[in-house]
């Protein structure tokens, strides 16, 4: 199912991220994911808030959901 909430996608990233970092313990979990967070681009949420027509279109055809 499509997900109409880009930030979850953006949580998914970081989750991936943080997963390869392998913190060891909650405040360094809390630095890395502050790091990883920062790191965003400008293009990675643009992309995210473009492809929400796609998402949309996706989500109607599944579920017959006229906007």
């Amino acid at each position: 199912r499509p997900d109409l909430n880009p930030i979850e996608n953006l949580w998914d990233h970081i989750d991936k991220k943080l997963t390869q970092m392998k913190p060891t313990n909650a405040t360094q979990s809390e630095q890395m994911i502050q790091t990883i967070w920062s790191g965003i681009t400008y293009l990675q949420c643009k992309t995210l808030v473009d492809s929400m027509p796609r998402r949309i279109n996706q989500f109607k055809k599944m579920f017959g959901w006229n906007i």
